[in-house]
């Protein structure tokens, strides 16, 4: 099971680092979070979580392990004050990654860099694109299953639902900050889906 998450997690990641847009002169900063114990807190992104039990935070070799991150790619280390990250050349920043469930399930907080990807991208441009690159790799067992509302810390999201090799879900909640999207992916199978959406409905205002 364990190998088979890591498979569709993998999958999205690909599929969302490979898509392009026109870039602009990038010169943007993006906050990270901290953890203090079991619990992470950003206020530039209005997120705030303590992890559950039966969950684990990846560190930065395992999530850099993960996502064979390049140098278009930050990971949060989690340990520093909360500052404003250059992100002159990345595109993507990771602020957390966690395993929930023993591992059968996963749930990342990344943050996409206008800067870099354009800054006049919507959200329905950014997630129109993200399915079109889904259907490039329809081998996989990825169905978009359409697109929804949730709100998240007293956040609007937008989010999109997919069905992966009839195994597992993904979302992909997405809202648009200043000079950046937060992106929550969250990973798991089918019979987790009641978990994984109490874990969502558990994230706070810091």
């Amino acid at each position: 099971m364990r190998k088979h998450i890591k498979t569709a997690v993998a999958a999205l990641l690909a599929l969302s680092l490979s898509l392009s847009v026109a870039a602009c002169s990038p010169t943007g900063k993006i906050a990270e979070g901290t953890w203090e114990g079991d619990t992470f807190t950003n206020t530039w992104s209005q997120i705030k979580l303590t992890l559950p039990e039966n969950t684990r935070k990846l560190s930065e070799t395992e999530i850099s392990g993960l996502l064979g991150a390049g140098e278009d790619v930050l990971i949060n280390d989690g340990i520093a004050n909360e500052t404003a990250l250059n992100t002159t050349k990345a595109r993507t920043v990771y602020d957390f990654f966690l395993y929930v469930n023993g591992g059968t399930a996963s749930i990342f907080l990344a943050y996409e860099n206008l800067t870099i990807w354009g800054k006049s991208l919507t959200i329905a441009d950014y997630l129109k694109q993200l399915q079109d690159q889904v259907s490039q790799v329809a081998e996989l067992g990825y169905v978009f299953l359409g697109e929804e509302t949730a709100t998240v810390a007293g956040e609007n999201y937008t989010v999109h639902k997919y069905s992966v090799a009839d195994q597992f879900y993904q979302r992909y909640y997405v809202r648009k900050l200043d000079g950046a999207f937060a992106t929550i992916v969250t990973t798991y199978p089918v019979e987790s889906e009641s978990d994984i959406l109490n874990f969502i409905d558990s994230i706070e205002k810091p």
